[in-house]
């Protein structure tokens, strides 16, 4: 994702974004520390519910159900952020975002999709 300096909306700066940028971080570093960061957290969970339901403990329907409550949780947050006029400008008709680059401007937000999958493991 690009972002120009100085792209910050007003109340925004309490967010993990200008926070980073404010401890001397470029936007740049900022955008590639906080999608490295979603990653390792998606990934941590992947790895600990397939451990969790791999134990004795995921034999209990409880545990089960808790797990998928909160696969559906995350998966329909990335949706989310995938289609919201808050990333992708007030223009956006909606369509998911997936890999690619974003540049976001004081006229708007644009979209150029990369050639890779889905997903980058």
């Amino acid at each position: 994702m690009l972002l120009p300096e100085g792209s910050a909306h007003r109340g925004e700066r309490a967010n993990t974004f200008w926070l980073l940028r404010h401890q001397g971080l470029s936007v740049q570093e900022a955008v590639d520390y906080q999608a490295s960061r979603i990653i390792q957290a998606q990934d941590a969970f992947c790895d600990l519910a397939t451990a969790i339901l791999s134990s004795p403990l995921g034999m209990r329907e409880d545990v089960r159900r808790y797990i998928d409550a909160i696969s559906y949780a995350v998966g329909g947050n990335l949706h989310w952020h995938r289609i919201a006029p808050r990333y992708w400008g007030a223009d956006h008709d909606g369509t998911p975002m997936h890999n690619g680059t974003v540049t976001i401007t004081e006229h708007g937000t644009t979209f150029k999709p990369t050639d890779q999958g889905l997903f980058h493991k």
